[in-house]
């Protein structure tokens, strides 16, 4: 089974091909989270985890909704992980992860996907973004190749640096930058309520016109990213910035 979760298109489009690949199943946490539902995840086929990278781990979201529904079934575990720069030492939190869970862990893979954390980052061109998701094939192919085979990822190179995000930077921004401060709307706003339906989280509600958000914002992008009338800030961070949704990039 495929499990994925994702803000702005770029891992839930590695899971689609990846559970075509393989010919398996998929699950939607951002589905599951949107309807709280919270049932036992069983697969008799080895469990293939695709999110992006937050703060150089695997989303806390991710995670405690795997640790509520619990794993049964194939204990082999992959990680695929989507990320504009560098996981980190992700794959070491993702083994302790498995761990916890009494699983095995398979390795875990990066691929380099277009960036959509705009509320830090500069937004991407749409050849940029492009260019991305065509260099994606092939490794997407080869962890299919991995999967089908039952065999580990191969160990990814980590750096120092990686190491010290992963340990010290992740804790420092959900503590400090990921939750709700920072978000407004401008006056381009018209009450679709858009964002309050790609909220997965069901953190964001429209109330006399306007969204407000809750305390539950992991800063997946999806109400900023994905709002028709782009009326929707982060601080002065994301004034000016091109708003990336995968699925508008391949659609245009």
């Amino acid at each position: 089974m495929v499990i994925y979760f994702s803000g702005t298109g770029n891992s839930k489009y590695v899971a689609e091909k990846i559970a075509c690949h393989i010919g398996d199943e998929i699950l939607s946490v951002n589905d599951q989270l949107k309807t709280r539902t919270y049932e036992k995840i069983h697969s008799d086929k080895p469990i293939v985890i695709v999110s992006p990278i937050y703060a150089w781990r695997i989303p806390k979201v991710m995670e405690d909704y795997i640790k509520t529904c619990g794993l049964s079934g194939n204990k082999n575990v992959y990680f695929i992980v989507t990320t504009c720069g560098t996981s980190g030492n992700a794959s070491k939190y993702a083994k302790m992860f498995c761990e916890q869970l009494n699983c095995r862990f398979m390795g875990l893979t990066t691929i380099h996907m277009a960036g959509s954390y705009i509320a830090f980052m500069e937004s991407p061109t749409k050849a940029d973004s492009i260019l991305r998701i065509q260099r994606a094939q092939p490794i997407i192919s080869n962890c299919a190749s991995y999967i089908k085979e039952n065999q580990k990822f191969p160990q990814e190179h980590i750096t120092s640096l990686g190491r010290f995000m992963s340990w010290f930077a992740n804790p420092f921004f959900y503590r400090h930058i990921i939750g709700k401060r920072g978000f407004y709307t401008t006056d381009a706003c018209v009450g679709c309520k858009k964002c309050e339906q790609v909220c997965m989280l069901n953190n964001v509600k429209v109330e006399n016109g306007k969204p407000v958000w809750g305390d539950e914002c992991t800063h997946c992008m999806a109400c900023i990213c994905r709002c028709p009338k782009e009326a929707i800030e982060y601080r002065n961070r994301s004034k000016g910035r091109m708003r990336y949704y995968l699925e508008k990039v391949v659609d245009e």
